[in-house]
């Protein structure tokens, strides 16, 4: 890739908030973000909530975000989100300040497709995703790529021939091989107790 950028959130929660967008900072700024309040920048952007449209790519239920721009940054939620979860607006809203859309879209089992009965399995997930990149490759003449958790994954995955313009990632899962064999540790699963009990 030409451009990574790791996005962390490393400051403890040290005290309880009202729900989980209270709770964000700023990385570099140290500012508390909200998805709700009015943005305003060079564009003159308005608040998010009007400024988006809900349509389909193909099957996938997708959102777009902002007002027409030469740029746009395809965000790929994690695992329990969906397209329009707290890091995707909050994505949203910042991108507009700068000149960028955001188009995000359901991975199979979650939002609008839960009972869609689609695995959420990472090659149906990498195939969409390349979808949903053909799709904005076609319209915008600059394309990004944010990641969140499993979605970045699925990201790495997509775009290994052809990258993005820029990548941002939260949380990433860049081994996803490694994950599973930690998560299986801690619940004593060897890989010889899953062949033994099929």
């Amino acid at each position: 890739f030409n451009y990574i950028t790791v996005i962390s959130l490393v400051k403890p929660f040290l005290r309880p908030a009202k729900n989980f967008a209270d709770r964000l900072t700023g990385p570099l700024t140290g500012r508390k973000l909200r998805f709700n309040r009015p943005v305003t920048g060079r564009n003159g952007v308005g608040n998010m909530q009007s400024i988006q449209r809900e349509f389909t790519i193909g099957s996938l239920p997708a959102v777009l975000w902002g007002g027409s721009q030469e740029e746009v940054i395809v965000a790929v939620h994690g695992n329990f989100s969906s397209k329009t979860d707290v890091p995707i607006r909050l994505l949203a809203e910042h991108a507009a300040v700068k000149g960028c859309q955001v188009l995000s879209f359901d991975l199979p089992g979650h939002g609008a497709r839960r009972e869609e009965g689609t695995p959420c399995k990472a090659q149906i997930c990498v195939d969409e995703l390349r979808e949903v990149l053909r799709y904005a490759r076609e319209r915008w003449k600059r394309v990004s790529l944010f990641g969140c958790s499993m979605g970045a994954y699925f990201g790495l995955l997509a775009c290994r021939e052809e990258p993005p313009e820029r990548c941002l990632f939260l949380s990433p899962v860049v081994d996803m091989k490694k994950l599973i064999e930690g998560m299986m540790a801690g619940f004593q699963v060897t890989p010889e107790r899953l062949r033994a009990e099929g």
